[in-house]
């Protein structure tokens, strides 16, 4: 078992597994933004900015990220945005892939293109802009969600 910042991490399943292994498929992204990692549960690690946080999330068959800020009020928000920023994502997104169609190897990949096109597609998001927002609430894909209060409690400490 590891403890990062008070979450254990029980390694025991491929999804956990790549839970752990978030930082080194976003690590040209944190480096290049000066951001910072969180293991925030088995399934979720944290990708921590100064004014936002990105949620990215492991499931079976996939990865998805949420966005997190404060709003003027200081209340946590957030945003579901997995499917808006993949309508951008490309050819050029889906480059150095790794083969088979497992379900670990389909996560993986998931990854990939996420951090891929988090950087070519979405780089003023990186960047701190909220512009985006609004044409996001405007999509078809709007989504708020929320944090259980394990997530939040964790998450409320670095936003």
């Amino acid at each position: 078992m590891i403890e990062e910042k008070g979450v254990n991490i029980k390694m025991d399943n491929i999804w956990t597994k790549i839970n752990c292994e978030v930082p080194q498929y976003f690590n040209t992204l944190a480096e290049k933004y000066s951001m910072k990692f969180l293991k925030v549960t088995l399934l979720k690690t944290a990708i921590v900015a100064e004014k936002f946080i990105l949620l990215i999330s492991i499931d079976r068959f996939s990865a998805d990220v949420d966005y997190i800020m404060r709003d003027k009020t200081s209340e946590i928000i957030i945003y579901s945005c997995g499917n808006f920023f993949a309508e951008r994502y490309d050819s050029a997104d889906r480059t150095n892939l790794v083969e088979g169609n497992t379900a670990e190897n389909m996560v993986i990949n998931n990854l990939i293109i996420i951090s891929n096109g988090l950087q070519s597609k979405w780089s003023k998001v990186l960047h701190g802009d909220i512009e985006w927002i609004n044409d996001f609430k405007h999509s078809i894909w709007f989504s708020e969600c929320r944090l259980n209060q394990t997530e939040k409690n964790i998450i409320s400490k670095h936003i």
